[in-house]
């Protein structure tokens, strides 16, 4: 599974810096897609946040994703990701945040 989630979170960011439509959407709904599993299956907040942990290496890609193309993204490539999408991004690593900070 570690392969899978990582080739698509590459996948994301390679479509995303396409900049067309098609890829654009494409993107935006394979993150959707990961995060919408990660989110159902950690309902009380409970992500595997060690250093060895898949998870981990994903939040490498989708914080590049996020400051690339997010809405207040400073380069050019501002709003590539539909807001469901950076709003889905922005709970995940809260939820990584609050755990470590426990």
């Amino acid at each position: 599974a570690r392969n899978t989630e990582s080739n698509n979170c590459t996948w994301a960011l390679a479509s995303l810096a396409l900049n067309t439509e098609a890829s654009v959407k494409h993107a935006n709904q394979l993150i959707h897609d990961e995060l919408t599993e990660i989110l159902t299956a950690n309902t009380k907040q409970t992500l595997d946040t060690t250093v060895e942990g898949d998870l981990v290496w994903r939040m490498r890609s989708w914080i590049r994703i996020y400051y690339l193309y997010g809405s207040k993204s400073k380069y050019p490539s501002a709003g590539r990701i539909n807001v469901n999408v950076e709003n889905m991004i922005k709970i995940v690593f809260y939820w990584f945040v609050y755990q470590r900070s426990l």
